[in-house]
């Protein structure tokens, strides 16, 4: 077994949920597992249901890809790929382990500053959703 293989693709599972809030300054503390399986350079698109999902750069065509095969008919992809893609933006983590948020993807998932938050570790990737968004998405499925 090849270890390194092994540690690289721990790395790129993030899991779990961390509560917190959206900074004044428009910007969240991610939590270093996060960022560690993010890595440091990062694409921020405005997604499903009113999340952002934050994606590891170099994954931004394979998600692109990976949409565009989903969905029940060619337009409905086409209009999920449109919205990730018109509305991703690059991002980095400063020093202190925060991401700054564009206003555009604020809006798009509701967040004011001091908005209560959860960051889900979904995979590869990671969704910023606002407290509120969250708990209708927990109701509606």
């Amino acid at each position: 077994m090849d270890v390194s293989a092994s540690l690289s693709e721990k790395r790129r599972s993030c899991w779990g949920v961390y509560e917190t809030t959206l900074r004044k300054d428009a910007r969240v503390h991610i939590p270093e597992r996060f960022r560690l399986c993010l890595g440091e350079e990062v694409v921020m698109v405005c997604f499903k249901d009113h999340a952002i999902r934050v994606i590891p750069v170099e994954l931004l065509e394979e998600w692109r890809a990976a949409l565009l095969s989903e969905g029940p008919s060619p337009g409905q992809s086409a209009s999920a790929v449109r919205t990730m893609l018109a509305g991703a933006e690059f991002g980095h983590f400063d020093s202190k382990g925060c991401l700054a948020l564009t206003a555009a993807h604020r809006e798009w998932a509701a967040l004011a500053p001091q908005t209560s938050l959860r960051i889900l570790g979904v995979g590869d990737t990671i969704e910023i959703w606002s407290q509120a968004e969250w708990e209708v998405y927990q109701l509606q499925t």
